[in-house]
Order: C-alpha cells, then sequence, then structure tokens
C-alpha cells in the first residue's frame, strides 16, 4: 500500500507543481465530481490538461485507457512484427516502392550483415574499423543513425556517430560496441532534412505522426495527425525524450498555433515559438502534406490486418519518407493536440467498430 501511495504521489507531483493548474480544492473538487458522475472524464482529467485554469469542453474528450486499448486490440497479432522489427518493415513496404530509410548493415550481436554479406566482429579495433567502412565521403557529412531493430520506444537505444568521433571519443565508441553486441540494431544513413522543416528546428528530424484506420469494408482513413519537435538541440524529437508536439489540419498540412511538452516527461509547457529557433507555428504549411497522406494510405493499404497504425514520417528534399509504424500507438496525444475526438468522424467509427 505504501508503496502504491508513493507512485501515485510521483505521478501527480507534475500537475501540482504547475503553475497554471487550478487550486488544490478546486481539483480536488472537480476530480471528486466526475469519478461520481462521469468516471471516463475523471480518469483524463490530469493527462488532457483539465486539471489547468481555463480548461473546459471536457466533453470533447472520448479516449480512455480502456477504449485505447481496445482500439489497439483490433490488430491482428500474427502481422504485428513488420511493425515491430525494423529491418523487417524496411524489407516489406520499400519492395512496393515505398520511400523508406534504407539501413548500411545490421547486426544480430556479434553478427553483422553489410551488402549481403555476413562478418563476424568481436573486437572493439573491428568494430571501430567496421564504423569507418560505413562512412563513405558522402554519408561522412551527415554521420550514421544506429537504432535498435525492436524496442527503441521513446528515442531510447539511439546513437548518432560522426567520423570525428572515431578518433576523439574512444570512450563513446566503446560503450557503444558493448551495446550494439549485445542487442540488434540498424545502421542507417541519417535522414537530411527538408529545408522548410529547418526552419522550424534543424537540430534533429522533426518527425509527422499519421493515424490510419483500416475498417471494416477494408476502406483505409486518416484519423489525425501531429508534428514531434525536438528541443534543446537534441537529436531526437521524442515527447518521452522532453519533445513537444503540435497538431495538424490534416485537411490543409497547416500546423495549429500551439506546441506543448508532455508534463511527465517535459515541464507541460505551451510554445507558440520554438524555444531554439523562435519559429512560430501557427499556420505554418508542411511540404509535401499530400504526398504525406498519399504514403501512409498506400502502406496501410499493404497490411489491412493491421486496423490502427501510426505512421511516423520524415520529410526529405525528395518528399516523405516512411520512418516507421506503430501498432500500439499513443492516441492521447493526437487527442489533445486535435482538442478532442467528439467531432472526429474517423475516431466515431472505430468506437463504433470496437463497440
Amino acid at each position: 500500500m505504501f508503496r502504491n501511495l508513493v507512485s501515485k504521489i510521483k505521478y501527480h507531483y507534475p500537475f501540482i507543481r504547475d503553475p497554471r493548474r487550478k487550486s488544490i480544492p478546486v481539483m480536488i473538487f472537480e476530480y471528486l465530481k466526475f469519478s461520481i458522475m462521469n468516471k471516463s472524464i475523471a480518469e483524463q482529467y490530469f493527462g488532457k490538461y483539465f486539471y489547468r485554469k481555463g480548461s473546459k469542453d471536457f466533453n470533447h474528450y472520448l479516449l480512455t485507457d480502456n477504449i485505447e486499448r481496445k482500439i489497439w486490440g483490433l490488430n491482428n497479432k500474427v502481422y504485428i512484427p513488420l511493425m515491430t522489427d525494423k529491418y523487417l518493415f524496411e524489407q516489406y513496404f520499400s519492395q512496393y516502392g515505398l520511400r523508406v530509410v534504407k539501413s548500411l548493415a545490421h547486426n544480430y550481436n556479434s553478427i553483422f550483415f553489410v551488402n549481403s554479406k555476413l562478418k563476424q566482429i568481436n573486437t572493439i579495433e573491428e568494430f571501430t574499423d567496421f564504423l569507418k567502412s560505413l562512412l563513405s565521403e558522402e554519408i561522412s557529412k551527415k554521420g550514421i543513425f544506429i537504432k535498435r531493430t525492436c524496442d527503441s520506444y521513446g528515442g531510447a537505444g539511439t546513437y548518432r556517430i560522426l567520423p570525428e568521433d572515431l578518433e576523439s571519443d574512444h570512450a563513446r565508441v566503446e560503450n557503444l560496441f558493448n551495446v550494439v553486441l549485445n542487442s540488434q540494431f540498424l545502421f542507417q544513413e541519417i535522414v537530411v532534412q527538408n529545408e522548410r522543416m529547418n526552419l522550424i528546428n534543424p537540430y534533429c528530424i522533426n518527425t509527422i505522426r499519421i493515424e490510419t484506420f483500416s475498417n471494416r469494408s477494408d476502406e483505409i482513413k486518416i484519423v489525425s495527425g501531429f508534428m514531434r519537435i525536438g528541443i534543446n538541440k537534441s537529436h531526437v524529437d521524442n515527447i518521452s525524450s522532453g519533445g513537444i508536439f503540435v497538431g495538424i489540419d490534416i485537411e490543409t498540412g497547416k500546423l495549429y498555433p500551439e506546441a506543448i511538452s508532455d508534463p511527465i516527461y517535459g515541464q507541460g509547457e505551451i510554445y507558440t515559438r520554438h524555444p531554439d529557433t523562435g519559429f512560430s507555428f501557427e499556420g505554418f504549411q508542411i511540404p509535401w502534406f499530400t504526398e504525406v497522406k498519399e504514403l501512409v494510405l498506400k502502406a496501410a493499404g499493404l497490411v489491412p490486418q493491421l486496423k490502427i497504425i501510426g505512421w511516423d514520417v520524415a520529410i526529405d528534399p525528395e518528399g516523405p519518407v516512411l520512418i516507421e509504424g506503430n501498432t500500439t500507438p499513443g492516441m492521447t496525444i493526437s487527442e489533445i493536440a486535435q482538442k478532442g475526438f467528439y467531432n472526429n468522424p474517423v475516431f466515431l467509427e472505430i468506437l463504433n467498430e470496437i463497440k
């Protein structure tokens, strides 16, 4: 019981310290009232920012944890490895002509696959030579992005290596060597971000998340979307790593006025401009957005057995590129970004299907 109490206190502490919160008595009163009259609103009270001053339209928010789990349960488990195994993901979708991030190599512990050839690497010297061989003249300008083949949630298990690191940061290379040989990783060329996207934040790839839904008639529809944006010059944009998110008007491909950070992993801050670049979010037109939608719809059509997928897409100078697909997409972020799913016809269709 004591551990459970401590866990609850730790969870609620970021909300209590939030300067935008309502008074403690008001928060307690509202939470208890909703707990009695509408448990779904009570469940969302903290996660959807209902505890903040000026919050209203509580009934616009429909997604509870139970509903989200039921939505994830629509996916046929047999096909989930197509998404969770990033090498399999790359091989499957690229054969249909879809633009995906291409790997330079991948490994299973000490066994490395490069250019369809297999080699074993057992020493730090061999590993350093391997990295040097991947860093061709063209690639060395951008470096190599290394990520786990599976389970790289929130940017964990991702690394970026530049040629100078091999010469000046031996401790980092040795640490990477020990990590890589105990798991499975992809070694990828770093995506060059479109110049328009660099205006917002040039320090990392700012990815677009779009969820698709395949209904009973195998019609593929877009549910919603938002953009994840890195801050503090981080090399990742993940919200769980302190990044921010901003909603996208799916019809126009334009950003909404406000971005926000997560109260648990960030400070729950609201931004109208990027904190590093000063770029204003409102009305920014995402380049190639029509093509972004076409790409995710085509990809979803190749796996209709997966009814709900959250697609991560990057924009390079030539257009959209698929990064990965998620079969348990955190749609809570989407609903916050869209200020509620109450008038979202695709989400309402999903609700009807799970019922």
